[in-house]
């Protein structure tokens, strides 16, 4: 009810020549203005304001256009976030990941031209932008893999968290920096975890990206011949829980992935871990 309320108090209808004019807000101070003659004004005022909220934020035709317009912030939002991610990919990279959402759009318009019922076909939709969700992640962490092997070594990244570790051993260290260089010795940890299971994990990533894309090659194939969708969402979760990586292998990105998955992510999906 609050954000209903809060949208009630900021409605700015739009006033040729004048742009969009919060009228609510006008009106307040022209009441606190009078009250200052009359103190009678502010009670009205406050009367007339609690009727005015109350009456706008309770209409169910109002909550609906203000849901709508949340939604599409939000969607704005998560669009611009994984075009981000999107651009860090090589161009190879993006044109696999170009094919992938190129056919899963294929499926949702041959769905869309049978007339399919829109539940069966919202679910289609969101089952799609979660696979192509897990897709992207996993050509990040496939990217990002190979790249560390042309970055460091085993004997650099031990060498750093040796330093670190003698540093944490002195007591000159204020509590704030001793913070910091802990947080910094776990994400050194993380790094030669990854680093000494890269192999392991590229195997894990490749077959993924194989086993995604044999999902929706199925996918489309039901569509073409006008088959009922198929149950994609049990797929999505065996293809995102396969290899657990947490948001160290993604580096600056890291905070971004995990945002997203809050949004991407079925609710039985373990959502990445943040580590800071």
């Amino acid at each position: 009810m609050l954000k209903y309320l809060k949208a009630a108090f900021w409605i700015s209808p739009s006033v040729k020549g004048l742009g969009n004019i919060p009228l609510n807000v006008v009106a307040l101070i022209c009441i606190a203005i009078l009250g200052f003659g009359n103190a009678g004004f502010w009670l009205l005022g406050f009367g007339l304001e609690v009727l005015f909220l109350m009456g706008v934020a309770t209409n169910v035709r109002f909550q609906h256009m203000v849901d709508i317009l949340e939604r599409s912030v939000t969607t704005t939002e998560v669009a611009e976030k994984r075009q981000q991610l999107v651009k860090q990919l090589s161009p190879d990279a993006q044109r696999q990941l170009a094919q992938l959402e190129g056919k899963c759009t294929r499926i949702i318009d041959l769905y869309q031209g049978d007339q399919s019922g829109e539940f069966l076909l919202d679910g289609q939709r969101d089952a799609l932008a979660r696979l192509q969700w897990a897709y992207l992640k996993l050509l990040l962490g496939q990217q990002n893999l190979t790249a560390m092997a042309r970055t460091v070594t085993t004997q650099s990244l031990q060498q750093e968290i040796d330093g670190i570790t003698g540093e944490l051993q002195t007591s000159t260290l204020t509590p704030a920096l001793r913070d910091s260089k802990t947080a910094t010795l776990e994400i050194l940890k993380r790094r030669l975890h990854n680093f000494e299971t890269r192999e392991e994990g590229l195997a894990e990533i490749a077959s993924n990206l194989k086993r995604i894309e044999a999902q929706i090659d199925l996918a489309l194939e039901n569509a073409t011949m006008h088959e009922q969708p198929v149950a994609l969402s049990t797929n999505i979760d065996l293809a995102s829980q396969q290899l657990q990586m947490d948001t160290s292998l993604y580096g600056v990105s890291g905070d971004t992935i995990a945002d997203l998955d809050a949004t991407f992510a079925p609710p039985s999906t373990p959502q990445m871990e943040r580590h800071t």
